[in-house]
């Protein structure tokens, strides 16, 4: 009787990406995915449980399809809590850090 067992792990989903980690192309410790503002460290993150959010930048901007529906995004802010697109599909993360560094240093 074969095995019902997969073939390969899973054990990574939902765990988060490691340090040094890299996914299609960009790694987790690249200076577009890490930003300093006002002291905290800003990392792009993948959401728990892998579950694709509205990306808070793309909704800001009305950002859509050509369907309607608002861009949505695997990976988040981990200190701003908010989920961006991923610098090598489009530009949010950086986007929404420039602007709240911006508003940091109005302050």
């Amino acid at each position: 009787m074969e095995s019902l067992r997969p073939t390969r792990s899973l054990s990574w989903r939902g765990s988060g990406p490691s340090v040094g980690r890299t996914s299609k192309g960009f790694s987790f410790l690249d200076t577009e995915t890490c930003q300093v503002i006002a002291g905290i460290a800003h990392r792009l993150i993948q959401n728990p449980g892998g579950i694709k959010r509205v990306c808070a930048h793309c909704k800001r901007l009305g950002s859509k399809f050509a369907c309607g529906m608002f861009r949505r995004s695997y990976y988040r802010c981990d200190a701003c809590n908010v989920s961006l697109c991923r610098p090598n599909f489009k530009d949010c993360f950086y986007q929404w850090h420039h602007q709240l560094a911006k508003l940091t240093l109005e302050k």
